[in-house]
């Protein structure tokens, strides 16, 4: 009784939304899952349909990579685009103040 509160106290109450996965398989667990509400379904996968995963997840994997390297590639286009507009504008400035001095 007392051992049991003292789990219970330690608990965190997590909701998931319908047909949400909460882990696959072959994941590494962080966590125990208790159900309190709902319904859970359990799916054991074969080697097969496992590899099929694994090539999914590192084609998931590597379009995620393409991805990251478009945004970097835009934010350093843009990161150029402002330098070049704010040396332009400087160096309007200067001579502005170039042509004030005569």
């Amino acid at each position: 009784p007392a051992s049991r509160l003292t789990i219970v106290k330690c608990l965190t109450l997590q909701a998931f939304d319908k047909d949400r996965v909460i882990m696959l398989q072959e994941d590494k667990a962080d966590a125990f899952y208790i159900t309190y509400a709902g319904e859970v379904e359990v799916f054991q996968t074969t080697k097969a349909q496992q590899s099929e995963l694994e090539v999914w997840k590192k084609g998931m994997e590597r379009r995620v990579e393409m991805m990251h390297a478009k945004i970097e590639s835009k934010e350093t286009e843009e990161r150029q685009r402002l330098l070049e507009e704010h040396l332009a504008r400087k160096a309007a400035e200067q001579q502005a103040a170039v042509e004030a001095e005569r």
